[in-house]
């Protein structure tokens, strides 16, 4: 089904979170550390990390940063069983998809790795059907959900066709080149 990214120090539960996901149909590769999963994550594709906060060398969060960096579509899910409210939070503004808190029941965690996944392909779909309809109307990619953008985009959809000028006035850096 899914490359999972499993980082977990602890080599008796990361043989069963690897069953786990293995039994549910994953194909997971795992590491015993950060630093490892940050070469992986330089080296190949996953479609889903999933990390321990704590860990020697480099932390969950480093792994969860990395992560970002490589494939901002990428979902994180990160665990620890010593977590506070504000690792957790500063997980989730740092970019991870769920914290769990250990132990992890495997049915909560398939369950969000399920959602994990899905919620990556919506994203990577909307993402690629976005640049299509941008390429099929010959649109650049404006980006924004003002009334005021939208009625401007409605505009240069009417005019786009004809064969005229039209001049567009705006304050610097608005994006009128696009």
């Amino acid at each position: 089904m899914a490359e999972i990214l499993l980082v977990e120090d602890k080599e008796s539960l990361r043989q069963m979170l690897r069953l786990t996901l293995e039994n549910a149909g994953h194909t997971v590769e795992d590491v015993a550390d950060g630093a490892e999963a940050i070469k992986r994550l330089e080296r190949a594709r996953f479609r889903l990390v999933l990390t321990d906060l704590r860990m020697p060398r480099q932390s969950g969060l480093d792994v969860l940063h990395a992560a970002v960096a490589a494939d901002p579509l990428l979902p994180v899910i990160v665990m620890t069983a010593y977590g506070s409210i504000d690792e957790a939070v500063q997980a989730m503004k740092d970019g991870a998809y769920d914290f769990l808190q250990k132990p992890v029941d495997s049915r909560h965690l398939l369950l969000q790795v399920a959602r994990a996944l899905e919620t990556s392909r919506l994203r990577t779909e909307n993402v690629l059907l976005r640049d299509e309809y941008a390429r099929r109307l010959n649109f650049p990619q404006i980006i924004g959900e003002s009334a005021a953008l939208q009625r401007a985009a409605l505009q240069i959809q009417q005019v786009a066709a004809r064969p005229t000028t039209v001049l567009l006035l705006g304050e610097t850096g608005t994006g009128k080149e696009l």
